[in-house]
């Protein structure tokens, strides 16, 4: 991530993430996934970033002013690696997004993982997906994500699918 990877509200600026991408030329190897079926492999040469990463945008809810004040954020050691976890944890249990993890190494401008959960539910539709993104260890770019989710809409059984992207650099 850039050197200015959190905001004055301390909520990660995670626009900063996908503009630093933005320079690097890579190709982007796809599987999706539905109900634990393969239904697409797809390698996108040369990747257009801001389309794959336009999932980040749902973390935005998390700065807006109804939510931002109820993220409370703790830095703790992860017991399994040499790594560092900052959590953002909102106190609201309607907040979109619950929880969100970043793991890093030494300064939280080396960031190395990235996991956090969405929720979206309406009267017709609920939503919830897992975001892992990975990071590489040694340049400040990222190497791997996956989106797992569950999709329910009211007259229809609820879809599960996964998909996971890996990053080729040019």
């Amino acid at each position: 991530m850039p050197e200015k990877s959190f905001s004055p509200s301390g909520v990660p600026d995670l626009d900063s993430l996908v503009q630093a991408h933005e320079h690097f030329n890579a190709d982007f190897i796809k599987k999706v996934a539905l109900d634990g079926k393969i239904e697409d492999s797809v390698v996108q040469s040369p990747g257009d970033w801001k389309a794959q990463l336009s999932f980040l945008q749902r973390l935005e809810v998390m700065k807006k002013p109804v939510f931002r004040k109820s993220y409370f954020i703790r830095t703790t050691k992860d017991s399994l690696s040499n790594l560092q976890i900052r959590t953002w944890e909102s106190s609201d249990s309607t907040a979109p997004v619950r929880r969100l993890k970043i793991y890093f190494y030494d300064q939280p401008q080396r960031v190395i993982k990235l996991v956090t959960d969405v929720r979206e539910k309406n009267i017709l539709f609920s939503r919830t997906e897992k975001y892992v993104l990975h990071f590489d260890t040694f340049n400040p770019r990222v190497d791997a994500f996956q989106i797992t989710g569950t999709q329910k809409v009211v007259w229809m059984n609820s879809r599960n699918y996964v998909i996971d992207v890996r990053v080729r650099y040019k």
